[in-house]
């Protein structure tokens, strides 16, 4: 049997014996040490000890305070407390959604969100050919868009880092397949159809937005997005009368998205507490790191965990404070305001350095209100529309101001959410430009991101152009 020697060069060697000379003797000057002073250690620690343990229960303190606040409000402390409640299987979407999907026949190519398929304008022969070939799918993505609501069966009582959300890519599929359908129809003449399909994709978003979670709420605005710019598109190709344009409206599933996104919210609170209380029990990081029973690791890593719980206890007071102030913020009716950046300036200032989770996490979510404003602009745009598409049928050309449309409508519109003034309006030849002046509450001219690019934009303080423009854009 053959054994391999390993050969250090001298100054290898040289230098390996000089640090294990130095580590001899700064061990033997501890030990010296320890043994001259231990009294005086064991003070130090005991004193250090009891300081740990009293900003312990400090910060105990406060948390059991602040989680006895939420329940006071009779809000959720657990994912589980916020499970939907059960569905007839005959009201039931998902089960729409479930048959439409198991129905779907489209490429690789046809799948993909920047197909040229799902381009605005006129629909091509390759979409004729998609939705030929998806009768049955489009037909049941229908059905289910106008039922009440929809349970896609998650279980809610596991540990929230373990759900999934695969129906929301699904769904966002259905409603662009959905989207070329009432394109198709309203080239064909067919405004009634087409204003069902539009008004099934609204309800499309409606459902994914229902569960208590941001992600579902952010797919939600997207679905919603979609509907919105197949209305426009659905608009300027066929002819709607005021009948038809008031009746879609009022079919319009009632949504209250303030209090969707206050839900969403809440959910997304009861997710970090689980986190938490996760952390703070030593589970996390054994299962993301899939360490072993090694004694060494499970004291290094219990030591670390009891050092640092107080200030890990704090972080999350600081968290749920913080989740307080968004939550609350969140009302029916709410006016953007122009330091709504100075205000998340200030909230994160009062943050100290060592609560890191809340210092990571919150910022996202505390610009979530603007995804809120960017739903009533739209709302607001679309009523106005569907008026302009009416007189331009019955006058033949849109209205010279908005004055004039309101006239025609029957009441005046709503004011644009950034200037407390009517939205900017101006005809362009045989169209019209309508917009927003956007969170900069100046006039661009229009120039700004429209339909879905509103919600991938992160906006700050005196960004330039960033009206909201009502238009169709890609079905994505």
């Amino acid at each position: 049997m053959s054994h391999s020697v390993t050969l250090l060069s001298p100054a290898t060697a040289k230098l390996r014996g000089r640090s294990l000379l130095t580590f001899e003797r700064i061990g033997s000057r501890l030990v010296q040490f320890g043994r001259r002073n231990w009294r005086k250690m064991l003070v130090v620690l005991a004193t250090l000890t009891l300081l740990h343990t009293g900003c312990n229960l400090y910060a105990s303190f406060l948390l059991n305070r602040e989680l006895a606040e939420i329940r006071l409000r009779g809000e959720a402390v657990t994912i589980a407390e916020m499970a939907p409640p059960p569905i007839s299987p005959g009201m039931n979407a998902a089960l729409y959604y479930r048959k439409a999907t198991a129905s779907l026949h489209l490429s690789r190519e046809e799948s993909s969100p920047g197909a040229q398929l799902w381009k605005p304008g006129p629909t091509s022969p390759e979409s004729a050919k998609v939705l030929l070939k998806n009768q049955r799918a489009v037909a049941l993505a229908i059905q289910g868009g106008f039922q009440e609501s929809a349970d896609f069966g998650l279980n809610w009582h596991v540990q929230p880092y373990a759900i999934t959300f695969p129906y929301y890519a699904e769904v966002r599929r259905l409603s662009r397949l959905v989207s070329l359908d009432a394109q198709q129809r309203a080239e064909r003449g067919d405004t009634e159809g087409a204003l069902h399909d539009v008004r099934a994709i609204m309800g499309m978003a409606n459902h994914v937005s229902g569960d208590p979670i941001y992600i579902g709420f952010l797919m939600g605005r997207a679905i919603s997005a979609i509907a919105h710019q197949t209305l426009a598109q659905v608009l300027m190709t066929t002819k709607v009368n005021r009948t038809q344009a008031v009746n879609f409206e009022s079919s319009l599933p009632a949504a209250d998205w303030s209090q969707t996104l206050r839900r969403s919210m809440q959910g997304e609170r009861t997710l970090g507490i689980a986190v938490f209380e996760t952390v703070q029990r030593g589970k996390f990081a054994q299962r993301e790191t899939g360490a072993s029973d090694d004694l060494a690791t499970r004291l290094i890593s219990h030591l670390t965990i009891w050092y640092w719980q107080p200030w890990f206890k704090l972080d999350e007071v600081y968290t749920l404070r913080h989740w307080k102030r968004i939550i609350g913020s969140m009302t029916p009716v709410r006016l953007p305001a122009a330091n709504n950046v100075s205000d998340e300036e200030s909230m994160f200032a009062e943050t100290p350095r060592y609560a890191i989770m809340t210092r990571l996490t919150m910022p996202v979510f505390s610009k979530a209100t603007k995804t809120l404003d960017y739903f009533e602009v739209e709302a607001r745009q679309r009523e106005i529309a569907l008026a302009l598409a009416g007189y331009r049928t019955v006058y033949g050309t849109y209205p010279p101001d908005l004055q004039t449309a309101a006239a025609y409508w029957g009441h005046p519109f709503a004011l644009d959410l950034y200037r407390h003034q009517p939205m900017l309006y101006h005809r362009t030849g045989r169209t019209f430009v309508l917009y927003s002046a956007g969170p900069n509450g100046k006039d661009d001219g229009g120039k700004g991101p429209r339909g879905l690019d509103r919600h991938r934009v992160v906006y700050k303080k005196g960004m330039a152009e960033d009206d909201l423009a009502w238009g169709p854009g890609d079905r994505q």
